[in-house]
């Protein structure tokens, strides 16, 4: 079951902001309630886009090679011997392999660093799942508050997400728009994401969108009303 994240019907903004394009070396910057360079934020995106370690099996009878699935700690048991890799060096540099060889099995840690799209997908999907939707009008928490609480607004949830991508180096902006959902147009907030020389959107309000998918609001007809390198309100 989805959980339901309603949005507020508007902001305290005191005057009409001003639609600008900010490049993406704009949007690297600290920012007022964007903490990107807060160790607290960092440590957690740096963890959260950690290189993948796959324990790959082969049997050295017939030669046939199993890939276990992605995970920092796997055992991996035979008939003839088992091996936990948690206990080996788990620090392999990435695109390396360390090899345990026995008499029939020989298991293999390869370790493979996530691309920047996949560090951003990451960032993304740990909000969406693991903050919760709070409602408030505007900013009351920022990136670190919204962090260490486990909670925010469609504000707050952008700063999060902004600034864990910010301090891992991937340019990160707000978005603010008029928008339309099942219940009525409303003002909203979400956070773009540069990769690969395209921004895309990371909303994480609801557990119905994707990185890059918003399917919560009708994405064919709203307004748009601000982008910013730092959210004012």
């Amino acid at each position: 079951m989805y959980k339901v994240r309603y949005v507020y019907k508007k902001y305290k903004v005191t005057s009409t902001p001003k639609v600008t394009n900010y490049s993406p070396s704009q949007c690297l910057q600290p920012a007022k309630n964007c903490q990107s360079t807060s160790s607290t934020v960092k440590t957690l995106a740096t963890y959260i886009t950690k290189p993948v370690v796959y324990n790959v099996t082969t049997n050295l009878t017939n030669n046939s090679c199993t890939t276990q699935s992605p995970s920092a700690e796997t055992d991996t048991c035979s008939t003839a011997t088992c091996s936990t890799s948690s206990s080996l060096d788990s620090g392999l540099a990435a695109g390396s392999s360390e090899t345990i060889d026995s008499p029939q099995v020989s298991y293999t840690l390869v370790t493979k660093t996530l691309s920047t799209y996949e560090k951003a997908e990451a960032i993304f999907n740990w909000a969406r799942d693991k903050l919760e939707y709070s409602f408030y009008y505007n900013t009351r928490k920022g990136a670190l508050g919204t962090l260490t609480s486990g909670s925010g607004n469609c504000c707050d949830l952008s700063h999060a997400i902004v600034a864990m991508a910010r301090s891992i180096g991937i340019p990160a902006r707000y978005v603010y728009g008029s928008c339309k959902f099942s219940s009525g147009t409303m003002g909203h907030v979400w956070a773009q994401l540069y990769v690969n020389g395209k921004w895309y959107c990371a909303d994480a309000s609801n557990n119905m969108n994707s990185f890059g998918v918003i399917r919560n609001w009708n994405t064919n007809s709203w307004t748009l009303k601000g982008i910013y390198k730092e959210l004012p309100f």
